[in-house]
Formats: structure tokens, sequence, C-alpha cells
């Protein structure tokens, strides 16, 4: 975040990139009490909404290194000049180094808890059920048609 602050003065788009980093603190914020206050295979985890938001983050993140690669490309060819260039031209390659390696940790942690997810669904999927209202034996039978 403290690259990116210091970059601030090139354009008002680079100021979605703390935008971003505000919204990704908050989804790690979620995942960490969540993850504290839950059981590993407490479905709540791994539900829909905590994965879909890590793969909204990677593509807002690899947003964020398209603007910020833009910007650097940019600025270091002369086409957009910017008042205290040496600072501007020193971080803005560092945030766009940081963009693309919190794309890559977004889009690593999206598919490893939808991989999780589908693990703990199928793991759930075939624990042996107690049926308490006695309607039938087991949780293991295959339902048959009845022909009358």
């Amino acid at each position: 975040m403290v690259f990116s602050i210091l970059s601030l003065s090139v354009s008002l788009v680079i100021w979605s990139i703390p935008a971003v980093i505000i919204i990704t603190f908050s989804y790690h914020t979620y995942i960490l009490l969540i993850g504290s206050s839950e059981t590993y295979n407490t479905p709540r985890i791994y539900s829909t909404f905590p994965i879909v938001c890590a793969y909204i983050l990677t593509f807002l993140w690899t947003a964020a290194l398209a603007v910020s690669v833009a910007f650097t490309s940019l600025m270091l060819s002369g086409i957009i000049e910017v008042g205290n260039e040496d600072k501007v031209k020193f971080w803005m390659p560092i945030v766009a180094g940081s963009s693309l390696v919190e794309a890559a940790i977004m889009f690593y942690i999206a598919i490893q808890s939808h991989r999780e997810k589908k693990q703990i669904h199928y793991r759930n999927k075939w624990r042996w059920r107690i049926d308490l209202t006695g309607g039938s034996p087991t949780a293991w039978s295959i339902s048959k048609k009845n022909y009358i």
C-alpha cells in the first residue's frame, strides 16, 4: 500500500490500486475471522462466497497490474510527464511487481479453496448418516423405482 500511495501523483486511475488493497485486506480479515472460529470441515469456510470473492480479487489485481504496467511503460517512454519523476519512475515498477505477485497469490488462494471445497463436499457426500426419522435403513442405498 505504501508503494502505491507514493505514486498517486501520476493519475487518478492509480487510485484503483489502493482500493483493491483495501478490499483485499477486508477479504483476508474475513477469512482469518471465519477460519479461527470454525473447524476445518465446516462448509462455511469453503462456501461459494469467499471463493467467488477470491476470483474477483484475482481479476481486480490483474487490472491493477495492467494499470501499473501501462503507466510505467508510458512514463519510462516519455509519453506521460509527471512532476516528481524520480520518485514515481522508481516506485511504479515496484507497484507493478507487487500487483503481479498479489494477483498470483489470490489466484492460488482461489484455486486451492475451490479444491478444498470439492474435497469436503465429496467427503461429506459419502459420510455415513443416521436417519433419525426412520425412513431408510442406510444412507448408502441407491434409490430404486417401485413398479406397481
